[in-house]
């Protein structure tokens, strides 16, 4: 039998209006308050990182910074999270970060993010995830984050290749603008809906 072939991804919206996702978001935001990680990179510092790397400024140190972002919960955990990207040439990183630029300014071109993507996920330690973690960091306005709790709240298995990216990415920009919500926003209420869906169903299987 021949190769089976790719079948794209069925999401499905999520969220009825606007106010369902600032809600989400609110809760989100509560909880971090209750729950403070003052040893985490924040946001706000990833976004910085993002910027210079638009400007090629601190290339290295700028994508360590993100990468702690998005892994920040291994970073205790694993020696690897924390040497990023020691190791790897700053040929291979300036490349990288140059081709994410191109897909910044030409963020509607998928064979652009497509080759971001690629140039991206070629450095050791750097997977979809968090490759889609630099080009958020960058510009927020045009692109998210691929994630385990979003696939979670959209009902749908989490697939995090290239080709899977994409499809979220454009399925995330439409639901975005139909809400009439920002595509970070649409980001944040998915996670912590997922979060919410994951305990819902830890606790149904204690009972």
């Amino acid at each position: 039998m021949g190769k089976r072939m790719r079948q794209p991804t069925k999401f499905r919206s999520t969220f009825k209006d606007a106010q369902e996702v600032c809600d989400l978001i609110g809760r989100r935001e509560t909880e971090k308050k209750a729950k403070p990680t003052s040893d985490r990179v924040q946001r706000e510092e990833a976004y910085e990182a993002g910027q210079n790397l638009l400007l090629g400024l601190n290339v290295r140190a700028s994508l360590r910074c993100i990468y702690r972002w998005k892994l920040g919960s291994f970073v205790r955990r694993f020696k690897w999270v924390k040497i990023f990207p020691d190791n790897v040439s700053d040929q291979m990183l300036d490349n990288a970060v140059s081709l994410a630029r191109k897909a910044i300014e030409n963020s509607n071109d998928k064979d652009s993010v497509r080759e971001a993507l690629e140039a991206l996920t070629a450095i050791r330690g750097v997977r979809v995830p968090v490759a889609s973690a630099f080009l958020m960091a960058m510009d927020p306005k045009r692109f998210t984050i691929i994630d385990r709790q979003a696939y979670k709240a959209l009902g749908v298995e989490f697939r995090d290749g290239i080709l899977d990216y994409l499809e979220y990415l454009w399925f995330c920009r439409r639901e975005a603008e139909r809400l009439r919500v920002t595509l970070e926003e649409h980001d944040r209420a998915l996670w912590q809906r997922g979060v919410e869906l994951g305990r819902l169903k830890r606790g149904q299987n204690l009972n």
